[in-house]
């Protein structure tokens, strides 16, 4: 998969794409896959991360690339649907939760999930 084109878009502000590597039974995560095929503009990084929780290895990422946004992927082993989980705040007060806007088009294969849980 090609972003380069959308460079013009992206280079306003620093990007973090993160996924996971392969956890329980599965061989291999999407996100993983999905993140190595990437060409991405400069601006945009990219970061594998282990499936077990250490919030350190988040906080070292982030506090490398400091990204002005964060984009996490997830492979979960039941759904049957992309889902964007759409619940973002601020690290720094995470009172302020706040869902993003998203018109996204109503499919077969797409659902949007409200909350991304608490596993960061």
């Amino acid at each position: 998969m090609d972003l380069a084109p959308l460079s013009s878009v992206l280079t306003m502000q620093r990007i973090l794409i993160y996924g996971f590597g392969p956890y329980q039974q599965y061989t291999s995560n999407i996100t993983e896959v999905l993140l190595r095929s990437m060409k991405l503009p400069r601006n945009v990084f990219k970061e594998v991360f282990e499936v077990r929780f250490s919030r350190r290895m988040f906080e070292n990422t982030f506090e490398t690339v400091r990204p002005d946004v964060i984009l996490g992927l997830g492979q979960h082993p039941r759904a049957r649907k992309l889902r964007i989980e759409r619940r973002t705040y601020k690290r720094d007060h995470p009172a302020q939760a706040r869902f993003v806007n998203l018109s996204l088009p109503h499919t077969s294969e797409t659902t949007v999930a409200y909350d991304a849980g608490n596993y960061v």
